[in-house]
């Protein structure tokens, strides 16, 4: 904007030049040309550029202007607010699987149980190889369960990081 308001003042230009100009002539065509000629000088001086009329050129870059300063500003808070929706939905996400993870550890413990009384049962005859079985198979899910779940929850909890801008690349 200050770029554009300042298109509208007088503009004062410093110029200067310096030349440098040699002849030399092997042979001179009559007796009163010269054989050897060199001149060398400076110039310099100012000039002043006064804007009168241009159409109103410089009144529609200036309106231009500010409209790109207000859409600038609109991109902006959109970005903030992009931001902000994925720190609060990486925020909930983590909360979610950190709440995930203590249930599948929880689950865990019940399955392991679950496979002592199936394994006790078994020894005692009350029970047949398949629910023995049945409640291994059910006990190595769980560790899947955990496993993921806790990868979920580092998963989540990096992205939470990243957003906040905590993670060091």
């Amino acid at each position: 904007m200050k770029e554009r308001k300042g298109e509208l003042f007088p503009v004062i230009a410093f110029n200067s030049t310096y030349n440098f100009n040699r002849t030399r002539a092997n042979a001179a065509i009559n007796q009163f040309s010269t054989i050897f000629n060199q001149n060398g000088g400076l110039n310099y001086g100012f000039s002043a550029t006064v804007p009168i009329f241009n159409q109103f050129n410089k009144q529609r870059e200036i309106r231009n202007a500010r409209l790109d300063i207000a859409y600038q500003q609109i991109s902006l808070e959109n970005r903030r607010s992009v931001v902000n929706l994925a720190l609060s939905n990486a925020f909930k996400d983590y909360e979610y699987f950190k709440q995930a993870l203590a249930l599948e550890e929880e689950n865990l413990d019940l399955a392991k149980e679950n496979v002592m009384v199936a394994l006790e049962r078994f020894k005692q005859g009350v029970s047949t190889t398949l629910e023995l079985k049945e409640a291994q198979q059910s006990l190595e899910d769980s560790y899947n369960r955990l496993i993921q779940a806790r990868y979920n929850t580092k998963l989540s909890e990096t992205e939470l990081l990243r957003l906040r801008g905590d993670l060091l690349r």
